[in-house]
């Protein structure tokens, strides 16, 4: 993502924490248990720190996953079970701690049958791509990363204490 020089993409820091975190792993595993995954290796890949709206409060992403056949930057076809993809955002909302799925991939707790009539459960991998002030409102949104074994793309979110919403910017390339 390019933007002007004169634009102050990042009015607040933009903070890379421990990936060993205790609090964080709990708020995965939680996540992982409630949308299916039993007993989930937790894996913590990134830990990002921001005050994205400016109200003076930090936001935390995180970034988790775990592919048994994967690299780090790209998915398997097929994840297997207890493979996952979770990118969550946490944040301090009237006095309590709300997060916010930004993306996710929980594979199938069953191999999938190549031999059957059942649709291909494709992996999927999110990442957070950047943190910016893009449109100069003092906010900053989220370009986040999405990725799959015939194609990726990204696009920009903006975050605010009541959801997430799209924004037009996207992009992206695949089958």
């Amino acid at each position: 993502v390019l933007t002007s020089a004169r634009l102050n993409a990042q009015p607040r820091p933009v903070t890379v924490l421990p990936t060993r975190n205790a609090t964080y792993e709990a708020a995965v595993r939680d996540e992982l248990k409630r949308r299916g995954l039993p007993n989930p290796q937790v894996n913590l890949t990134r830990l990002i720190r921001a005050d994205l709206d400016g109200n003076g409060t930090q936001e935390v992403i995180i970034e988790a996953r775990r592919f048994q056949n994967g690299r780090d930057d790209s998915p398997p076809t097929v994840g297997q079970p207890g493979d996952y993809s979770l990118l969550l955002l946490r944040a301090v909302v009237n006095g309590k701690v709300v997060t916010t799925v930004l993306g996710e991939h929980i594979a199938p707790q069953t191999p999938w049958d190549s031999g059957s009539s059942d649709p291909m459960p494709m992996a999927t991998l999110h990442r957070l791509a950047g943190v910016a002030d893009l449109n100069g409102d003092g906010r900053m949104e989220l370009v986040l990363y999405g990725a799959y074994y015939e194609g990726s793309g990204f696009s920009v979110q903006q975050w605010t204490p009541a959801g997430l919403k799209g924004t037009p910017l996207e992009s992206g390339c695949g089958v």
